[in-house]
């Protein structure tokens, strides 16, 4: 989805970000199932246990432990941040506004999990290994800024 402008953040947003490489939440669920089917998702918002930010991010258990976190519907290959500038005119981060896909299945590789690898991720997901996980050099950064 590059390109797409994000009409559910705050009004102060006003630039259009690039995604990368997207996958859905209800594909991330059955990937994750699929290879591991002991996964639970959100399981506080079916226990009416709330988190301010709930509308937007569900947690992903594994054995009633929870692992990680990723963002609902639309998920983008790296974090949205918004920032924001401090008194000295520096950018600063505020928040995440999204969680990335490539942070998810990070946290769930660390957490050695049965058939849960980056291999079988990208697998599973039909998405490129990278190595490193940060923006490659010259390429747009996916930040959200705040006029």
């Amino acid at each position: 989805m590059p390109g797409a402008h994000r009409s559910d953040m705050p009004d102060a947003v006003r630039n259009v970000i690039d995604f990368g490489h997207t996958l859905t939440e209800y594909e991330v669920k059955a990937g994750l199932r699929k290879l591991n089917p002991t996964f639970t998702f959100d399981p506080g918002a079916k226990l009416g246990i709330y988190h301010p930010r709930q509308d937007q991010w569900q947690g992903i258990w594994h054995n009633e432990r929870h692992i990680t976190s990723m963002s609902r519907g639309t998920i983008p290959e790296y974090h949205v941040w918004s920032t924001a500038k401090d008194k000295q005119g520096n950018k600063r981060i505020v928040r995440i506004e999204m969680i990335g896909w490539r942070h998810t299945f990070q946290q769930l590789v660390r957490a050695k999990i049965h058939n849960v690898t980056w291999r079988s991720l990208c697998a599973t997901f039909n998405v490129p290994f990278k190595y490193n996980l940060r923006q490659p050099a010259g390429e747009k950064k996916n930040t959200v800024e705040i006029a």
